[in-house]
């Protein structure tokens, strides 16, 4: 059998990930603590020596009853990734070759899926603030619309901008506005699903594409981010005109507002238009033109007869997108 361990470096610690000739029953929850290594020393076994950690010996022996193994560093660019253990010692010296060098054809196959996964996040990632940039957006507004228009589900969108911000560039120095898109875009992360789509479109131009939530509920979102922002301490935030540094917002729903991924990028930036020459520091929520007819009437709750009435899936993502009660009127200054 052969059992792989990788390495956590957050933690210091060793876990079983993988395992062969063995079921995966063996290894769950099995790991090693190497926290009470000095840290150069850890990382210098790990890459040249794990045989000599004593905690794997001892479970080894422990776990799996095994006094002989061997263990094969797994490194990449001479950092370690885990280590490979092989259950008994190597018989000659040509089975350890033998051994070693699948471990170097595995460490080239890893270095290849990582280049590959780099080249890929370089592709769809904004280099300053990680989030997705504006072709991937696009790319994922085709691809949300088409998933709505076969469940019925609504699809909501975020525009936002940063107020001021040629004002606070042009006082503080580019390196500085910086910090604040690199701020700004933590915030937005972290008051999004895993769901949504974080999208920096250029400049300081941001938007959040929202599946599976109807426009009341992105609105509540919206107002969410911008109270999150207007409550951030940034660097000299003071010298911006109202005091501190804020957002304006504007949102647009598929398909009660929009009828295909233009008219939504259209409407979520009017509404944002619409913010901007009414005092900036708001949310303002699309209306549909007069007489507008939706492609089809969106799913926003399903009936459950045993237990009443229970929000679907696009309530409930509204909600959890949200996480704060809506406000009366989201066109409006709330904070």
């Amino acid at each position: 059998p052969v059992v792989y361990f990788k390495y956590f470096s957050a933690h210091g610690a060793l876990v079983a990930a993988q395992v062969s000739q063995l079921p995966m029953e063996h290894i769950k929850n099995l790991g090693i603590n190497l926290t009470s290594m000095e840290p150069k020393e850890l990382q210098r076994v790990l890459v040249e020596e794990p045989q000599k950690i004593q905690q794997l010996g001892e479970l080894m022996r422990e776990v799996f009853k095994v006094e002989k193994f061997h263990a094969i560093p797994f490194n990449y660019q001479g950092q370690p990734q885990g280590i490979i253990v092989m259950f008994d010692d190597f018989s000659t010296d040509s089975d350890k070759r033998v051994f070693e060098s699948y471990t170097r054809i595995s460490t080239v196959s890893y270095d290849n899926a990582m280049m590959a996964k780099r080249i890929h996040e370089m592709a769809i990632k904004d280099p300053l603030t990680g989030l997705y940039n504006r072709r991937y957006f696009n790319e994922k507004l085709d691809e949300e619309l088409v998933r709505s228009r076969r469940t019925h589900h609504p699809v909501s969108l975020i525009y936002l901008d940063i107020d001021h911000f040629k004002k606070y560039n042009d006082t503080n120095g580019h390196p500085m506005g910086d910090v604040i898109i690199k701020t700004v875009a933590q915030i937005l992360q972290k008051t999004s699903r895993k769901t949504d789509i974080v999208a920096r479109l250029g400049g300081e131009e941001f938007a959040i594409l929202c599946p599976h939530t109807p426009r009341d509920g992105c609105a509540i979102k919206a107002e969410k981010v911008r109270l999150t922002v207007e409550a951030t301490q940034f660097p000299h935030g003071e010298k911006q005109p109202s005091g501190k540094l804020t957002i304006s917002l504007g949102v647009s729903e598929y398909p009660s507002v929009a009828t295909n991924a233009e008219s939504l990028v259209r409407t979520s930036d009017d509404a944002l238009y619409k913010v901007k020459q009414g005092g900036r520091n708001r949310v303002c929520m699309a209306e549909p033109p007069k007489d507008f007819k939706p492609e089809f009437q969106p799913i926003t709750e399903f009936p459950e007869p045993s237990r009443g009435p229970k929000a679907g899936p696009a309530k409930e993502a509204a909600g959890e997108a949200a996480g704060a009660s809506s406000p009366k009127d989201p066109g409006k200054k709330t904070g």
